[in-house]
């Protein structure tokens, strides 16, 4: 459908500009509420799919997702989480959670240094942990850019870290770790969409809504 005309200076969150324009979109705004819509996964079985579907399947998606990530939460960083992210975004190409879903999260650092060596911290100390089953911690290059990957040889764990300050982009995906770095340069970004901006538009950021879903023609 034709978009209206859209007025030029429209509030568009910062960390639209670091996500591409054909991933879908799950914006949090806070590490709090992301940890509100944790609880209410949780108190579903512990399943997404349980917050639309309410069936009695429970596939143990997200605990799947998350050890493939290696992003399970840990006391210190639901204490702490705010005072070192800004803002997050769970985004990516497919939400197949039985099958390994194509997906990552963006985070968005008030204090980047610190988040990152969090980061590393509880990477290498799971590499350490599952040495025994082949997992390894390694600098791997992506287009010229330096990639951290974790990953056992049965991919239950396969987390690739893509750093572009201020974001942290942690993906199941080598593809979607691709397409991050590339629109850091070409600028192919949500933010810059026609359709989201649209969006934003009719459902300002000054709602402050605890989850922002948006799906672009280009994922659909």
């Amino acid at each position: 459908m034709p978009l209206p005309e859209i007025p030029p200076e429209i509030a568009i969150e910062s960390i639209a500009h670091a996500v591409p324009d054909d991933f879908f979109y799950l914006r949090f705004g806070s590490f709090a509420n992301y940890l509100w819509f944790q609880r209410i996964g949780e108190s579903r079985g512990g399943d997404l799919a349980q917050l639309a579907l309410l069936r009695g399947y429970n596939y143990e998606a997200s605990a799947r997702v998350e050890r493939m990530l290696n992003s399970k939460m840990t006391t210190i960083s639901k204490l702490f989480g705010d005072t070192v992210i800004s803002d997050m975004a769970i985004v990516g190409y497919d939400l197949y959670m039985q099958e390994g879903p194509s997906m990552g999260v963006v985070f968005e650092a008030k204090n980047f240094a610190v988040l990152k060596a969090s980061m590393e911290q509880a990477r290498q100390a799971t590499a350490r942990r599952l040495s025994a089953d082949g997992c390894a911690l390694e600098m791997i290059d992506i287009d010229g850019k330096s990639v951290s990957l974790l990953s056992t040889p049965d991919h239950q764990v396969r987390a690739f870290m893509v750093e572009a300050e201020p974001y942290l982009f942690v993906t199941t995906s080598r593809a979607l770790a691709r397409r991050f770095l590339e629109v850091q340069q070409t600028r192919e970004t949500l933010a810059n969409n026609p359709s989201f901006r649209f969006a934003r538009w009719i459902m300002p950021l000054q709602n402050q809504y605890a989850i922002f879903p948006y799906f672009t023609s280009g994922f659909l």
